[in-house]
């Protein structure tokens, strides 16, 4: 059951969450520097997540929703998983890996004041 919860687990959030990384990435013009920090990232947390989501089938089944739905951003998994996905995560900043810029408001029109 467990290998079958991993398999669905890296199905849904895992490859959502590297293409997500990966994209970002890549959209920034990130120097290498920045994409080894990310591949680093992906390597200390993945293991970690599947682990977690083997351990707590309730958990998997949330987050994997969230993610697909849009309701957690797939940074959100990184934080605190290692030093380098701290890194990461600040330096997608408002992006929150979803593979779209967040469009900042705008400041109000002097009529809608």
């Amino acid at each position: 059951m467990s290998e079958f919860i991993s398999y669905l687990f890296m199905l849904l959030v895992v490859a959502p969450l590297q293409s997500a990384i990966t994209d970002n990435l890549k959209e920034a013009g990130a120097q290498a520097e920045v994409i080894q920090v990310g591949q680093a990232c992906l390597n200390a947390a993945v293991p970690q997540l599947v682990k977690q989501a083997q351990g707590d089938y309730v958990w998997a089944a949330s987050t994997a929703a969230g993610v697909m739905f849009g309701y957690i951003p797939p940074t959100n998994l990184l934080t605190g998983k290692s030093p380098e996905c701290d890194r990461l995560v600040s330096l997608l900043g408002d992006k929150g890996g979803s593979g779209e810029k967040i469009e900042s408001q705008s400041a109000p029109e002097a009529s809608d004041v």
